[in-house]
């Protein structure tokens, strides 16, 4: 869609990653795949599904998206592991962590 829309998919890229990383004070760190930074990164299959709240995995019982045609995340690594797999969570309870942001407020 991003590309359908007129968006360059490195637009949505600092879109969604490197502009909250910028805000939240988490660059170098988060927000880049650059030397140095964490590998955090989604697999996106750029093919819609109707997204659903029932089935999903969160603990509310509504959401803004249910019901939107959204693309598929297929895969999601953090720190260069995988921790989504397309259906479920594949790491234990307690496995992401408190990022300090840098620099000053």
């Amino acid at each position: 869609k991003c590309l359908e829309r007129g968006v360059a998919l490195s637009m949505a890229a600092r879109l969604l990653a490197a502009n909250p990383a910028r805000h939240f004070r988490l660059l170098p760190r988060k927000g880049a795949l650059t030397a140095g930074a964490e590998a955090d990164f989604s697999i996106i299959d750029p093919s819609e599904a109707r997204w659903s709240v029932e089935g999903s995995q969160t603990i509310s019982d509504w959401s803004l998206y249910d019901g939107m045609s959204l693309p598929q995340v297929k895969a999601t690594y953090v720190r260069g592991q995988q921790v989504w797999d397309g259906k479920s969570v594949v790491v234990t309870e307690g496995f992401g962590g408190f990022v300090k942001p840098f620099g000053r407020a």
